[in-house]
């Protein structure tokens, strides 16, 4: 009897060493709350579960309190009455991923407070009343992604403080009242994709003030109630950088340390976007740059700073851009320049230091009210490979140094045509190059002209006698005026409706709008 009851005891010994060493090593699905509560009779002393662990249909956990390691992942989901997670508080590491998916009453994660390391994917989704994740608080590691969407109720994400580096992405998408990032205040690295889409109540990006760089895409997107990205002060480095349907975003301040895009930076759909300021320490865009479907945006003040852009440089249906004033110290663009549908676009003043297309493209078209390209003449024309301009309805004044030099020495890879006359076709512009110097800018002191555009008569104020030369917007030659010492009235009775070009005896040329 008695080495009977010995060899008893020492199966259950051995049993329970077995299970405390390694358990389960296929894993196991808990799928009721009596499997739970049986778990610890069927399994003694199985606190290292080999495999993965799936946990559904639960009211609570307290069943599974043995458990300290898995090593492979641990899903949690369609627990339509669970509230915490009370129950794993010796649970220490995941060794594959965790899910916290599809479950109708968890309100936090409390129960997870000593899990420090998840070996791979973190993710939180659609868990429709959780308002908090304090319960991560010790958690120091995630191998690779933490994705964290469409939770309804959720409003902190403060059990992240312990997050350093995110190995992978990070991914923070459609949670309605989420009010701050506040809890991610020691990240410094991501070292793939992040993204912050779609958090409506989210006002600014505070809680991201360790973050220095990122390693691949950072796309801040559709967060209806962004106004500020302050939080982002930190931040001097991106690879892709995208900030779309942000329409509560006025300005750009907390990018104001960003010096370098390694990518692409890409600015669309802002409505509300006023200005560019926040970007003065942005240099050099290695990649493409695109600004495009910001409607409140009249200029580009705020890029002072950027010289170079690698790929193309699109300025697209901006519909109250007035001039291209910002970029002013750009100098080069490695791969098309393109703009297009801006239908308020009167001028490319801005553009003036750009002198190096790097054999590609210039396109400008569909830009309603653009009447002069003064603004280009300084790119040198043998780094255009082809020049399109074309269906801007006003623009009649082509005849700039860099186009002039591009189409006398080039016969083909050339699209002029549906703009205004004297700038409609290549035949056109050259004339107008062969009888022009154009300097549309020119109002000094000793030569001034007003009302224009006028109906019937411009006065002309000069310094000393002197004569003026119109011509048509073909270049043909009209008449020439005239003009005496002091205010000097030109009827213009003998013009009809158009633009017209008065050059005078210095080579100025200053356009006049007859309506």
């Amino acid at each position: 009897m008695i080495k009977k009851l010995a060899f008893t005891i020492v199966t259950i010994l051995i049993t329970s060493i077995s299970f405390a060493q390694t358990c389960l090593p296929s894993g196991i699905t808990l799928n009721s709350q009596t499997q739970i509560n049986n778990f610890a009779t069927n399994y003694p002393g199985c606190t290292n579960i080999g495999g993965s662990v799936t946990i559904s249909n639960a009211s609570n956990l307290s069943g599974l309190s043995q458990i300290t390691s898995i090593s492979g992942n641990l899903t949690i989901q369609y627990n339509s009455s669970l509230t915490n997670l009370s129950g794993l508080n010796n649970l220490t590491t995941i060794g594959g991923s965790l899910s916290i998916i599809y479950n109708g009453a968890i309100i936090n994660l409390n129960g997870l407070n000593n899990l420090t390391s998840i070996g791979n994917n973190a993710l939180i989704e659609n868990n429709n009343v959780l308002n908090n994740i304090n319960g991560l608080g010790n958690l120091t590691n995630i191998g690779n992604d933490l994705l964290i969407r469409y939770n309804n109720m959720l409003t902190s994400i403060s059990g992240l403080m312990n997050i350093h580096t995110i190995h992978n992405d990070l991914i923070i998408l459609g949670n309605p009242m989420l009010l701050s990032l506040t809890g991610l205040n020691n990240l410094s690295s991501i070292n793939r994709d992040f993204s912050i889409v779609s958090n409506n109540s989210l006002t600014n990006l505070q809680g991201l003030n360790s973050l220095t760089s990122t390693g691949n895409y950072f796309g801040i997107e559709s967060n209806t109630a962004l106004s500020s990205l302050s939080g982002l002060e930190n931040l001097t480095n991106v690879f892709r950088l995208y900030i779309f349907n942000c329409d509560s975003l006025t300005n750009l301040n907390g990018l104001n340390n960003l010096t370098t895009a390694n990518e692409d930076f890409h600015l669309f759909g802002n409505d509300n976007l006023l200005t560019l300021n926040g970007l003065e320490n942005l240099t050099i865009i290695n990649g493409k740059a695109r600004i495009g479907s910001c409607d409140s945006l009249t200029n580009l003040t705020g890029l002072n700073s950027l010289t170079s852009i690698g790929s193309s440089f699109e300025v697209t249906s901006n519909y109250n851009m007035i001039n291209l004033q910002g970029v002013n110290n750009l100098t080069f663009v490695g791969n098309t320049l393109y703009i297009s549908q801006c239908y308020n676009l009167q001028n490319l003043i801005g553009l003036e230091s750009l002198n190096n297309l790097n054999h590609t493209s210039l396109t400008i078209s569909y830009c309603d009210n653009l009447t002069s390209l003064n603004g280009i003449q300084n790119i040198n024309y043998t780094t255009i490979s082809y020049l399109n301009i074309n269906l801007n309805n006003l623009l009649s004044m082509c005849a700039v140094q860099s186009v002039c030099n591009y189409l006398a020495n080039n016969t083909s890879n050339t699209n002029l045509q549906i703009n205004d006359p004297g700038c409609d076709s290549r035949a056109q512009v050259l004339a107008m190059c062969a009888s022009l110097s154009i300097d549309e800018d020119y109002n000094l002191s000793s030569f001034i002209l007003y009302p224009n555009p006028t109906v019937e008569k411009v006065n002309i104020n000069v310094q000393s006698d002197c004569k003026i030369n119109i011509y048509n917007s073909i270049g043909q030659h009209l008449k020439e005026i005239n003009l005496l010492n002091g205010l000097n009235e030109i009827n213009l009775n003998f013009l009809s409706s158009g633009i017209y070009f008065f050059k005078t005896e210095t080579g100025n040329t200053i356009k006049v709008v007859k309506q």
